[in-house]
């Protein structure tokens, strides 16, 4: 696999995910309050559910289908995850990320959030980055509007993990309307 230089933000390293993350995966991913909000974090959370996640994301990577980092805060870390998967296009990719119950309100998914953005439009070739929230996430609402997302309006979404769809508010950022 091809090196993947970490982001370094102000308090946050965004980095490849690795074998070790897993007991802090399963431990923070498998709380139902942060797959409540996913579209593909299972509840109860499978035994072996991290190790094979991590290793999906590094073959992702090397397949240049998409980038999932560990959001690792600096003097604590790995806190949660975010990731950009490409879409068919090629052109788009969809962002998703999560924190452990322990961090939210700390400003890490809006710092994880702002410099995903700013690897996506500086160095790839993808126009847009969209994204989907339960409409009754407004954390997570926020996080997108604070960082140049704008409304596109409702759709409806498969929940993977639950099996069924649901409503979600979709949001995009085009590369034309970026203010890095």
């Amino acid at each position: 696999m091809r090196e993947f230089p970490p982001l370094l933000t102000e308090r946050l390293t965004l980095r490849r995910l690795e074998r070790a993350d897993a007991a802090a995966v399963r431990r923070y991913a498998g709380d139902e309050r942060v797959a409540h909000w996913t579209a593909r974090i299972p509840h109860p959370y499978p035994d072996g559910a991290a190790e094979a996640w991590i290793a999906e994301t590094l073959a992702q990577m090397a397949r240049s289908e998409g980038w999932q980092l560990g959001i690792d805060a600096r003097g604590v870390g790995l806190v949660g995850a975010i990731g950009l998967e490409r879409d068919e296009d090629r052109l788009s990719a969809e962002l998703g990320y999560w924190v452990g119950v322990p961090y939210w309100g700390h400003g890490y998914a809006t710092e994880a959030a702002r410099h995903m953005i700013r690897f996506a439009f500086q160095a790839t070739d993808l126009a847009q980055v969209h994204a989907r929230v339960l409409p009754d996430n407004a954390a997570s609402r926020r996080v997108l509007e604070a960082v140049g997302f704008t409304p596109t309006g409702p759709a409806t979404v498969t929940l993977d993990a639950r099996g069924y769809n649901a409503e979600a508010l979709c949001f995009a950022l085009e590369r034309r309307a970026w203010r890095g």
